[in-house]
């Protein structure tokens, strides 16, 4: 048993005192760190056919708590006992984990007419990411040791979301918990991370009163959206939002909430905001970093960025501007005026690309201080 590699098999083996020859297979149909428990649901699995092989019968609770020890206590991975007791006793169910270590059961008696409405309108997809939670969970409980970013708050949070869950199940108001639940997995941290997505239907996500970070930069390809029912919905709760994404085309992106600022960061040339069939609404603060393209119909527009210059002397001015290009369109206003009577018409004599543009008044002794725009074609 020492020289098996396999570390669950290896402990499990141990634990059940099996010594003698044995033949072991297993089967799954979801790939392993796929973030769905499969490991613990793989320990809870064999150590249920070990006790069967031995001709034992052992209570669905001690079951759980056999893979928790082997897991916790052998293995010593940092997670908690959620995913062994569901796994071994399944169905809705809700616990409670008391500060004992002990476990509450509660079967929730939902109605069939709820389950068979949930089984409908329930869709699981593979997004293709895989990866290990033990790093994740060591960042997370070292946030909540730390009390990093209020994470023991978005803790409690996580079990106000379990409590509320319950509510909505038993009541059978599975709209609402459709949007209280939008499948998105959201840390001690407060992050909320989501998969690449491909396909017909929309989007939705939903911020508490702290910040929400939606980031799918790191998926391949970019998150794409397709169809004419396509719709990113991010609603704010009264923090801040950062959207760093390389979403693709989706036909209609609402931001609504609270005035609260929403960042969009998006890698170069990987995002378009508008499109031609469709408005976009933002309420609240926006600003866009990277380049991005706004417009949706004649000729877009990206980058747009603005200042306000040193006035005038004798009617002209260098500005500095590091986006500075060939095709730079630059729009001018006097936010004062000096040595002039009314605002002069102003103009790009001169451009220095990535570095400044010059401009020029149509009188000479104007001494205005200008506010100027660009935007890229």
């Amino acid at each position: 048993v020492d020289q098996i590699e396999h570390r669950i098999y290896r402990e499990a083996l141990r634990f059940a005192n099996i010594n003698k020859a044995i033949e072991l297979q297993s089967f799954a149909d979801v790939p392993a760190n796929s973030g769905l428990g499969s490991s613990s649901t793989f320990t809870v699995a064999l150590l249920n056919a070990l006790h069967a092989y031995k001709g034992e019968f052992v209570p669905t609770q001690q079951l759980a708590e056999e893979a928790c020890h082997i897991e916790i206590d052998v293995l010593k991975e940092p997670i908690g006992k959620q995913d062994q007791f569901i796994s071994a006793f399944g169905g809705i169910t809700a616990f409670t984990f008391n500060k004992d270590g002990s476990v509450e059961v509660e079967r929730l008696q939902v109605r069939d007419e709820v389950m068979d409405e949930l089984e409908s309108n329930l869709v699981i997809f593979y997004s293709g990411v895989e990866r290990a939670a033990s790093s994740i969970l060591k960042e997370q409980g070292a946030a909540i040791k730390g009390n990093t970013d209020d994470a023991v708050a978005r803790m409690h949070r996580i079990k106000e979301l379990g409590y509320e869950t319950r509510r909505l199940l038993l009541s059978g108001e599975t709209d609402l918990y459709g949007e209280g639940v939008p499948g998105l997995k959201v840390g001690a941290a407060g992050t909320v991370s989501l998969p690449q997505l491909t396909g017909n239907g929309f989007l939705k996500t939903t911020g508490g009163t702290g910040a929400l970070s939606v980031d799918t930069t790191a998926y391949q390809p970019a998150l794409t959206f397709t169809g004419t029912a396509d719709n990113l919905i991010v609603t704010n709760g009264g923090g801040s939002i950062t959207l760093a994404s390389r979403l693709t085309s989706p036909q209609l992106i609402t931001i609504t909430g609270p005035a609260a600022p929403v960042t969009w960061t998006t890698p170069a040339g990987s995002f378009t905001l508008a499109r031609t069939d469709a408005a976009q609404t933002f309420t609240g603060a926006q600003t866009f970093a990277g380049v991005t393209t706004l417009g949706s119909a004649g000729t877009p527009v990206k980058n747009i960025r603005h200042g306000r210059a040193a006035a005038l002397v004798a009617g002209t001015l260098t500005v500095a501007d590091p986006g500075c290009t060939l095709n730079t369109r630059y729009f001018f206003t006097a936010y004062k005026l000096g040595n002039v009577s009314f605002p002069g018409t102003y103009y790009v004599s001169a451009r220095t690309f990535g570095t400044s543009f010059t401009v020029i008044s149509n009188q000479n002794a104007d001494a205005s201080t200008l506010d100027w725009m660009a935007i890229e074609p």
